[in-house]
């Protein structure tokens, strides 16, 4: 086959900018080995697990995934053959700016929404604790959702009752330099967005993973333990079916 200078000097320009970019991803995973992003084990297992059994379960066919951050949750769905649209508040939470590695992350505020795509399954892990405005993330959340389309959540969770900021509770092992707070919600708010906003319970866990707890607080478990809304926990994952 005959190729002109040009598509020589072409491929030899892609591939250079190839090995420049694998050389710059072999530097990353290098310090990511030598120091990861935890240190000790965390709620995760316990979140994917219950994520990909909804995944399992409905199999849908779009995700939004609010909340990425730098996680590789969306690619590892896209995996699975399904279409995710990752986003995150990038320009407020992340003052610092953030690119993450493995899917593409839109620039956007879930309590300003300005997508107005519809999707079978929404997900938002371990990421609304962190919003001030949690009500209105609920309401943007569920009404992106197709009818019967699946909202899936993980955060703090007590059986007693709201906290504002667990990370300013006595005892929290939360560092002192945290420049967010962390809500634990309770059976009150997830009671208020299922009837404020369309919303049928389908799926439920609760988790210990301190004692005494609340979430931060006192002696951490590993590994956690299966609890129930009515007995101590710190981590509650729930989907709901919007109707």
């Amino acid at each position: 086959m005959f190729f002109s200078v040009r598509d020589r000097v072409s491929r030899r320009f892609r591939s250079a900018k190839s090995s420049i970019y694998l050389a710059e991803l072999r530097k990353i995973l290098l310090h990511e080995s030598k120091k990861p992003p935890f240190t000790i084990p965390n709620e995760r297992p316990v979140e994917y697990s219950f994520v990909f059994r909804q995944i399992t379960r409905y199999y849908p066919s779009s995700v939004l995934d609010v909340g990425t951050g730098v996680t590789a949750l969306p690619h590892l769905i896209a995996n699975c053959g399904l279409h995710v649209t990752a986003i995150d508040n990038i320009r407020d939470y992340w003052t610092n700016g953030m690119v993450n590695r493995h899917v593409l992350v839109v620039d956007e505020d879930v309590t300003k929404m300005t997508i107005h795509s519809k999707y079978d399954m929404v997900l938002c892990i371990s990421t609304l604790e962190h919003i001030v405005d949690f009500d209105t993330a609920v309401r943007a959340m569920a009404k992106s959702l197709k009818p019967n389309g699946t909202l899936v959540m993980t955060f703090p969770h007590s059986h007693e009752a709201f906290v504002e900021n667990v990370y300013k509770l006595p005892g929290t092992d939360a560092p002192s330099d945290m420049v967010f707070g962390a809500h634990s919600f309770s059976r009150t708010e997830t009671l208020r967005w299922e009837r404020d906003y369309g919303l049928v319970k389908v799926d439920e866990e609760y988790w210990r993973f301190f004692e005494p707890g609340p979430w931060t607080v006192g002696t951490f478990l590993n590994p956690p333990e299966p609890s129930s809304a009515n007995n101590p926990h710190q981590i509650a994952c729930f989907a709901w079916k919007k109707i």
